[in-house]
């Protein structure tokens, strides 16, 4: 008996002794109108079925329209076609480590392969540039190394009797048939 009576005065105790917290909701806490006004709104749109409707539509209408796009997107581009920046870092790379133009070793180039047809749709070739082969199309182009000094081949034209191209840096064009 003493052991209960013991246990009771202090469970008795440490409640008198705890510290009471006043609000445990903070949403419903006296500083916290403006959640309480979100927690109403969102109890009266519950409420009525068709309204929650309506603003679920109306919702879903407002994300549609700002996910269009307003023009059509541009179509993708050949990206094993070098475009204009790389072409210009390829020419500021080149003339800085060239002093004189001059001094620039034309490459070995050589016609290796050449399929050609009337429409222009199946015409391309191979060329050999110091015993490798690389594959060009009309308008393409590529780059490569040699001696420190990078080269840019553009592919002028290929025709049925010959392949024009242009070697950049020294802008020469070369006609291989």
């Amino acid at each position: 008996m003493k052991r209960l009576s013991l246990l009771l005065l202090l469970c008795l105790a440490q409640s008198a002794m705890a510290e009471h917290v006043k609000n445990i909701n903070p949403n419903y806490s006296e500083g916290s109108n403006r959640k309480v006004e979100k927690l109403n709104q969102a109890t009266e749109v519950l409420r009525d079925p068709p309204l929650a409707l309506d603003k679920i539509k109306q919702t879903i209408t407002d994300a549609g329209d700002t996910n269009k796009p307003s023009s059509p997107p541009s179509p993708i581009k050949d990206p094993t076609q070098i475009n204009g920046s790389f072409n210009d870092a390829l020419r500021r790379l080149s003339t800085n480590r060239s002093g004189n133009q001059s001094a620039n070793k034309l490459p070995e180039i050589s016609l290796s392969a050449k399929t050609y047809s009337e429409d222009g749709k199946n015409t391309s070739a191979i060329l050999s540039i110091n015993d490798k082969l690389y594959f060009i199309k009309p308008g393409g182009g590529f780059s490569f190394m040699q001696d420190n000094e990078i080269y840019q081949v553009q592919v002028e034209s290929i025709d049925l009797h010959s392949v024009r191209i242009r070697l950049l840096p020294m802008n020469e064009i070369l006609i291989l048939r």
